[in-house]
């Protein structure tokens, strides 16, 4: 099993050629979406009572396990943009954090033996108590050889492995 984390959203998308509003976004969407061809995948999220069923459904199809993702009263985490002619360049135009704002992960008890854990785009204090739940030590490191940050972690049985690294310009 992956476990995962991360926004359940719905995003408006503009383009020059077409516009779709509050269709099914967020990491953690399209991370379970494309990891579910590979194993299954267990979700800790959160959506408003605006969530469309059909969405939740479509989850549910893809074999994405739903009984981390908390239903709250509110709104959906929304994402609205806008892209250039060449699709290049994207705006942002509004994010509106609806109940993801005030999110507080729940990792099921089924959910703590995954293989893989997965830490979408979020809040970085929703993220480090997601890991935490699973026994997961997260730390910072900083080397002038390499003029990079690692932010790594070890779990319970202290294997290491780096979470995000990060080239540090100009480091004195």
């Amino acid at each position: 099993m992956i476990a995962a984390t991360g926004s359940i959203g719905l995003d408006t998308t503009r383009t020059p050629f077409k516009t779709v509003e509050r269709v099914l976004g967020g990491s953690a969407s399209y991370f379970s979406y494309c990891a579910s061809f590979f194993d299954k995948v267990g979700l800790v999220s959160v959506v408003g009572e605006d969530f469309p069923e059909k969405y939740w459904r479509e989850l549910e199809a893809k074999g994405v396990d739903l009984k981390g993702v908390q239903r709250n009263k509110g709104k959906t985490f929304h994402f609205d943009s806008s892209f250039s002619y060449d699709l290049y360049a994207r705006t942002a135009n509004a994010t509106e954090f609806g109940v993801l704002a005030s999110f507080e992960p729940r990792v099921p008890d089924e959910y703590k033996d995954a293989k893989t854990v997965y830490a979408g785009t979020n809040n970085p204090k929703i993220q480090l108590e997601f890991l935490r739940q699973f026994g997961i030590c997260i730390g910072v490191s900083f080397s002038q050889i390499f003029d990079c940050a690692m932010l790594f972690a070890t779990d319970i049985h202290h294997r290491p492995f780096i979470i995000y690294r990060v080239h540090i310009d100009n480091v004195d």
